[in-house]
C-alpha cells in the first residue's frame, strides 16, 4: 500500500502519537462512535495501556494480526474497517524502532 509524502513516521512513541493512533482504531470510544474491539472491561486486550500493546507486540500476535489480508477473520482491522496506510506505516515503523513508550 502506497504511503504519502505527508505521513510522518518519525520519533513516533506510545506518549507522541502511538497511543492516540491506536486508541482511536482499535480502542472503543463512545464519543466517537468507534467500534473497536480493545477497550477497557471488555477481557479482549485493553489497548488503552501501553503495556497491553507492547506485550501483544513481544508475542508477536499484534504484528501478525496487522499482516493479514483485510478480509481475514483475524485480521486487524477487522473487516469492514477502513485500513489508512499512513496509520499502517506509523504502526508499523513505530514497532520496528523498538516501540518506544516515551
Amino acid at each position: 500500500v502506497p504511503v504519502s509524502v505527508a505521513c510522518d513516521t518519525n520519533a513516533l512513541t506510545w506518549n507522541r502519537g502511538m497511543a492516540g493512533i491506536i486508541q482511536t482504531g482499535c480502542s472503543y470510544s463512545p464519543a466517537t462512535g468507534n467500534r473497536g474491539c480493545h477497550f477497557p472491561g471488555e477481557g479482549n486486550y485493553d489497548f488503552t495501556k501501553y503495556p497491553v500493546v507492547a506485550d501483544r507486540i513481544r508475542s508477536g500476535r499484534f504484528t501478525e494480526r496487522m499482516l493479514l489480508p483485510a478480509d481475514h477473520a483475524l485480521s486487524m482491522p477487522p473487516p469492514g474497517f477502513v485500513r489508512d496506510s499512513c496509520r499502517f506505516a506509523q504502526i508499523m515503523t513505530w514497532i520496528e524502532n523498538g516501540f518506544p513508550e516515551n
